[in-house]
C-alpha cells in the first residue's frame, strides 16, 4: 500500500500553497484540514496506554471462561473485551476508508492539518503507518504573530472582546499569539526530531525553491507539465494579511516592537518548563487570546481543536 504524507505546519505559515503544490502531482491527493479530530484518537489511545489491563492480550483475560461460567468466585473489575490494538485497528482502518476515498491504486493519500504536531500524535501515526512520510513547514514567528493578528477575521473576533484603547492590552494579545505560536513550532520541532528521516522540514520562504526536493523526499518523480503546474501554483501564491490594518492600539508597529520580546520570552518558558496548557486553553490568569492562532471557532466552548490537552 502506498504510504501517506503527513503534512503539519502552522496556522498562517503558507501550508495552503503548500498544499496546493503537493497536489500538483497526479500521484497525490493531499486532504486539507478536518479540526483536528486525530487529536482525540490520540488521547483515546494514550488514556488506554496508561491502562496497563488493557494492553494485554485478550486471550490472556480468561474472557472465554468468564462468558462460560458466570458468576465468577473471583471478582475481576477491569475484565473487557475493550483493548488497545482493537481500537488502534480501528482508528487505522478508519483513516483508510476515509483518505483514500475516490483514490486511484496508483495514488497516494495525505492530510494537511495546522492542530497537529509533537509526541503524541507523531509516534501514534509512526504506529498506525510506519512508512508514512512527514512534511513539516515552518516560519519565521515574528511575523506569523503579524499575520496571525491582522487576519481579518482575527481583528472581528478581537474586536468582539475588546477596543484595545491602550499599548497594555494590545501587548496581552500580542503576548498569547507568541506564546500560541511558539507552543505550535515547539511541537513541530518535536515531529520532526521524533520522525528523524520520515520527516522533511522547511521554512515558508523555502518553499518556492525546495518543491522539487519535496517531491524528490516524497519519492515522486516530476514530469514536465508538473513542473509546469508547480511554477504556476508558486507564481499565483496569494498574498499574506493586510498589514494596514489595525484595532486600537493594535497595529504593525506594535506587533513588530513587541513579538520578537515575547517570542524569546516565550521559548525561554518552555524550554524550562514545556507547555502551559492552562494558558493555551484560557484556563488560568493569561492565555484569553490563545485562540487567535487556529481555534476561532471553540472560543466560547472550553474546548480546543488544537490538541493542547494531550
Amino acid at each position: 500500500m502506498n504510504p501517506p504524507v503527513f503534512v503539519f505546519a502552522s496556522h498562517r505559515s503558507g501550508s495552503t500553497l503548500l498544499e496546493r503544490i503537493l497536489n500538483a502531482h497526479p500521484n497525490l491527493v493531499l486532504w486539507g484540514e478536518h479540526a483536528g479530530i486525530l487529536n482525540n484518537f490520540v488521547e483515546m489511545l494514550d488514556t488506554m496506554a496508561r491502562h496497563g489491563e488493557l494492553s494485554r492480550p485478550l486471550p490472556e483475560r480468561g474472557l472465554g471462561h468468564f462468558l462460560r461460567n458466570k458468576p465468577m468466585p473471583d471478582f475481576a473489575p477491569w475484565r473487557t473485551p475493550v483493548s488497545i490494538e482493537g481500537v488502534r485497528q480501528m482508528v487505522r482502518e478508519w483513516m483508510l476508508r476515509t483518505f483514500t476515498i475516490g483514490l486511484a491504486p496508483e495514488q497516494r493519500w495525505g492530510i494537511k492539518e495546522i492542530r497537529y504536531g509533537g509526541p503524541l500524535i507523531t509516534r501514534s501515526l509512526l504506529e498506525l503507518f510506519p512508512a508514512g512520510q512527514f512534511v513539516v513547514l515552518r516560519r519565521n514567528l515574528v511575523d506569523l504573530c503579524a499575520s496571525n493578528i491582522l487576519a481579518a477575521w482575527s481583528l472581528d473576533r478581537l474586536g468582539q472582546t475588546g477596543k484595545f484603547e491602550t499599548e497594555e492590552d494590545a501587548k496581552a494579545v500580542i503576548s498569547d499569539c507568541a506564546y500560541a505560536l511558539t507552543a505550535m513550532d515547539h511541537r513541530l520541532r518535536k515531529t520532526a526530531e521524533i520522525a528523524g528521516a520520515s520527516a522533511f522540514t522547511l521554512n515558508m520562504e523555502e518553499v518556492p525553491v525546495r518543491a522539487e526536493a519535496i517531491f524528490e523526499f516524497l519519492r515522486l518523480p516530476l514530469s514536465p507539465a508538473v513542473k509546469a503546474a508547480i511554477a504556476s501554483m508558486i507564481a499565483a501564491k496569494v498574498g499574506d494579511s493586510d498589514q494596514s490594518l489595525s484595532l486600537g492600539k493594535l497595529n504593525i508597529g506594535l506587533i513588530k516592537a513587541w513579538a520578537p520580546v515575547f517570542v524569546a520570552e516565550a521559548q525561554r518558558d518552555i524550554e524550562q518548563n514545556g507547555l502551559d496548557r492552562e494558558r493555551l486553553l484560557g484556563f488560568g490568569p493569561r492565555g484569553k487570546y490563545c485562540f487567535i492562532v487556529g481555534d476561532h471557532s471553540m472560543r466560547d466552548t472550553m474546548r480546543t481543536s488544537m490538541g493542547w490537552h494531550l
